[in-house]
C-alpha cells in the first residue's frame, strides 16, 4: 500500500474514532454527574501512571525488526502478558489502599476493572503492532472504529441503566474484547496460538530503552501541571490545560494519523537500507504546510475559540493559547523524529533525548510559576528551542541532516501561513465590530483564512496543495462516473 493512500486510512481510522469519541462524551455529560466522571478520572490516574509501562516497546520491536516469524510474535507475546499481567497484580492490590485514599470504594472497584482490562490488552494489541508494521490500514480502520463504537454504545447504554462510574470502566473492557475479536479475522495462518518466553532477552533488549523513552515522556508532558499545582494552584493548571486542549485538535485529527504512518514507513526504509534523510524532508514539510496555518489561526481566533468551546469563565486561557501556538511554530518540523529514532533502533537516543527535555522543562518552570502560569508559557518558548536543538541534534546523528537544511526545507511552508494569519485576524476584528457571537466568527474567519493559505500554497508551489488538487481531483472523478 502506497504512503498516500495509508495516510488516508490512517486519518479516517483516528478522526472517525475521535469523532466517536467525542459524541458519546456529549451524551454522557448529560448521563453521569460530575462526581462519577471524577472518580472514574482518579482512577484512570492511577491507572496511567504505569500505563507507559504496559507495551514495554513490544509493539515498537514488531514493527522495527528486520525479520518477523512466529518465534518472535511469540516471543512478544510472552513478554508483553508477563508485564501487563504483573502490572494488573500490582494495580489489584493497590485498590484498597486507593479507595481508602480518596475515602470513596468505588475506586478500588473501577482499579480492578481497568486491571482486568490490562491483563487483555496483549491479546489485540500485538495484532495492531503487525497491520501497522504492513501498512494494512483498512484493517486497522476497521479495528479502530468497531471499538470506539463498542466503547461508545456499552458506556451509553450503562449510563443509561444507572450504572454511573462503572458505565466507564466497563465500556473500556467492552471495547478491548471486541478489538480481541475483530482482530482475530486479520491474522495471518502463520499466526502463533501460544506465547512463550524463549527470545525474550531480544525483545527486553529492545523494549526497555523504549519504554524508558515513554514514561519519561509522559512525566516531561505531566510536569508542567503538577509543577505549576503546587506553586501556582489548581485555577493555573486548569487554565493551562484548557489551552493545550485546544492546541491538541492537531494532534487529534492530523498528526496522530501522521504518527501511525510515519512508523511503520521510516522502518521499512532502514530494513531496505534506504537513507531517510529525504523522505523526513518531505514529511516535515507537508507536517508544517498543515501545521503552521493551523497555528496561525489559533494565534488570531485564541479569544473566540476559548468563548465557543469552554465559556466566558475560560478567557483566561486565551493569552496562552498563543504562546502554545508558538511552541508549536518552532517545534513542529522535529516532530517525526521519535518516529524516525524508533525505526533506526536508536532507543537510547531516545531516552536521553527525553531526559533531557524533562530537566530543562522542570528548571524552567520551577524558576518562573511564582510570576504566573501567562509567564510560566511564555518562558517555555525558551524551552521549545531547546527541544529543537536536542532532538535536531539527535536527528544529524541518525540520518545526518542538520537542523540549518531542515528549517531552510520548511520555507515554502511560510508564506501562506503568515497570509492566512493576518487574513483570519482582520476578519476576526471585522466580527467582533459586527458583534458578532463566537461560531459565526470561528466559522467565517476559519473559512477565509483556510482559502487564502490554499491559494497562497499553491502560489508557492508547495506539495501540501498539489496533493488536495489531486484528492479533490479523484473525489469529482468519483462523483462523475456513480
Amino acid at each position: 500500500m502506497n504512503v498516500r493512500r495509508s495516510l488516508l486510512l490512517a486519518s479516517a481510522a483516528s478522526n472517525g474514532a475521535a469523532l466517536i469519541g467525542f459524541a458519546s462524551s456529549m451524551i454522557l455529560a448529560r448521563l453521569l454527574i460530575p462526581s462519577e466522571v471524577g472518580v472514574f478520572s482518579i482512577a484512570a490516574a492511577l491507572i496511567g501512571l504505569v500505563g507507559s509501562l504496559r507495551d514495554f516497546g513490544v509493539s515498537a520491536y514488531l514493527i522495527r525488526s528486520p525479520q518477523l516469524d512466529r518465534a518472535k510474535i511469540a516471543a512478544s507475546y510472552g513478554v508483553m502478558i508477563v508485564v501487563s499481567w504483573t502490572l494488573a497484580l500490582l494495580i489489584a492490590l493497590a485498590s484498597p489502599l486507593a479507595a481508602m485514599l480518596y475515602r470513596d470504594p468505588r475506586v478500588g472497584d473501577l482499579m480492578l476493572i481497568l486491571a482486568l482490562n490490562l491483563m487483555l490488552v496483549p491479546f489485540g494489541a500485538l495484532t495492531m503492532a503487525y497491520l501497522t508494521r504492513e501498512m494494512h490500514f483498512g484493517a486497522q480502520f476497521v479495528l479502530n472504529i468497531s471499538s470506539a463504537m463498542a466503547n461508545a454504545g456499552i458506556a451509553v447504554a450503562l449510563a443509561w441503566q444507572g450504572y454511573g462510574a462503572y458505565s466507564l470502566a466497563w465500556a473500556g473492557l467492552g471495547s478491548t474484547l471486541v478489538t480481541i475479536l475483530v482482530s482475530l479475522f486479520y491474522r495471518p495462518a502463520w499466526w502463533p496460538l501460544l506465547p512463550t518466553l524463549k527470545g525474550w532477552r531480544e525483545v527486553v533488549s529492545f523494549g526497555a530503552p523504549v519504554t524508558g523513552g515513554a514514561v519519561v515522556g509522559n512525566l516531561n508532558n505531566a510536569s508542567v501541571d503538577l509543577i505549576t499545582g503546587q506553586m501556582i494552584g489548581p485555577e493555573a493548571v486548569a487554565l493551562y490545560g484548557k489551552a493545550l486542549s485546544i492546541r491538541s485538535l492537531f494532534e487529534q485529527f492530523f498528526m496522530a494519523a501522521i504518527r501511525l504512518v510515519a512508523l511503520p514507513h521510516f522502518a521499512t526504509l532502514a530494513r531496505n537500507n534506504v537513507e531517510l534523510r529525504t523522505t523526513y524532508l518531505q514529511a516535515s514539510n507537508m507536517l508544517t504546510g498543515i501545521g503552521w496555518p493551523f497555528a496561525a489561526i489559533l494565534m488570531a481566533l485564541s479569544e473566540p475559540l476559548v468563548l465557543l468551546m469552554f465559556g466566558s469563565s475560560w478567557l483566561g486561557s486565551a493569552p496562552l493559547v498563543v504562546w502554545t501556538a508558538l511552541w508549536m511554530i518552532i517545534s513542529l518540523p522535529c516532530h517525526l523524529v521519535h518516529s524516525v529514532l524508533i525505526a533506526m533502533g536508536h532507543a537510547g537516543s531516545l531516552l536521553k533525548g527525553e531526559l533531557t527535555m524533562l530537566t530543562v522543562k522542570c528548571v524552567v518552570v520551577a524558576l518562573v510559576a511564582p510570576m504566573g502560569i501567562e509567564a510560566v508559557a511564555i518562558a517555555l518558548l525558551a524551552q521549545s528551542c531547546v527541544y529543537v536543538l536536542v532532538w535536531g541534534a539527535r536527528l544529524r546523528s541518525a540520518i545526518g541532516l542538520n537542523i540549518v537544511d531542515l528549517y531552510r526545507a520548511q520555507l515554502n511552508s511560510a508564506p501562506a501561513a503568515i497570509v492566512c494569519g493576518i487574513t483570519a485576524y482582520f476578519a476576526r476584528e471585522y466580527c467582533q465590530h459586527l458583534a458578532l457571537a463566537p461560531l459565526p466568527t470561528v466559522a467565517l474567519c476559519m473559512t477565509l483564512g483556510g482559502l487564502v493559505w490554499l491559494a497562497g500554497a499553491w502560489a508557492m508551489h508547495h506539495p501540501l496543495a498539489a496533493e488536495i488538487f489531486r484528492l479533490f481531483r479523484a473525489m469529482t472523478v468519483g462523483r462523475s462516473t456513480k
